[in-house]
């Protein structure tokens, strides 16, 4: 069974105060930092200053432009760049240049649930232009990207205007290792298509987004998940690898 060790930092001296032990044979960090002969002392007490300097972190946040920022000028919960505009303000909701949307008089500047933990099949299948082809690079369910960035040209003589899209008319390259997590779980998930999601996000779109508002949504387009709640997106390329999280850390 693993030893546990609990460690309490007092704001006043940065030191540790209290040190809760799981056992007698855990180490008491507490008498280490205080002995100034040992040469781990000076170590631990700027570690445990800079792990209480993190906890003391707070973010600012503009009433007006919105932005939350860690380095940040405020008066009155004002930035110091919207206080530099005496006129205009740039960056508002009236002057469109933050993505907001409203609902019964009331704008809303956060994601709505309809839109949260999208998929990236599933962005691909409700994009009205899907000019990108993107290329991930997984890692316990964290994306990015690596290597070449390759541009591919297309027809965007048409825009969708019948929902959702079809496998067929999505333009997917999926380079991934296919593998599991240590708890299990597949790390291909990211091109899960699950039905409700995608018919819940495009009515949400068609009634808040002007640039959706005349689209058809069509639910005899996702017949191919033939019945079930969700499915996977075949229709792209996968490499596959035997690796695992214990043995590959570049993934």
């Amino acid at each position: 069974m693993k030893r546990k060790t609990i460690h309490q930092v007092s704001k006043s001296n940065n030191k540790v105060s209290e040190c809760v032990t799981a056992n007698e044979n855990d180490v008491d960090y507490s008498k280490i930092m205080n002995n100034a002969n040992h040469p781990m002392s000076t170590f631990l007490q700027q570690a445990f200053k800079f792990e209480q300097d993190m906890l003391n972190c707070k973010f600012k946040y503009c009433k007006v432009c919105h932005q939350r920022r860690l380095i940040m000028v405020t008066k009155t919960d004002v930035c110091s760049r919207c206080s530099s505009q005496k006129t205009v303000q740039l960056f508002t909701h009236e002057n469109k240049a933050l993505p907001t949307w409203t609902e019964r008089n009331r704008v809303y500047y956060n994601l709505p649930k309809e839109l949260k933990n999208l998929t990236i099949a599933e962005k691909m299948l409700i994009q009205r232009v899907s000019p990108l082809i993107p290329v991930i690079h997984l890692k316990n369910g964290i994306l990015g990207s690596r290597g070449h960035i390759v541009s591919f040209f297309q027809d965007l003589s048409t825009i969708c205007n019948i929902f959702p899209r079809l496998p067929s008319e999505v333009s997917i390259v999926r380079v991934i290792r296919k593998s599991t997590t240590k708890a299990g779980d597949d790390v291909s998930k990211s091109f899960t298509v699950n039905r409700m999601r995608i018919l819940n996000a495009l009515r949400w779109l068609k009634v808040h987004n002007p640039l959706y508002k005349d689209i058809e949504i069509d639910e005899t387009r996702l017949n191919w998940l033939k019945g079930k709640k969700s499915a996977t997106l075949n229709d792209c390329l996968v490499i596959e690898s035997t690796f695992d999280e214990e043995k590959c850390n570049d993934r």
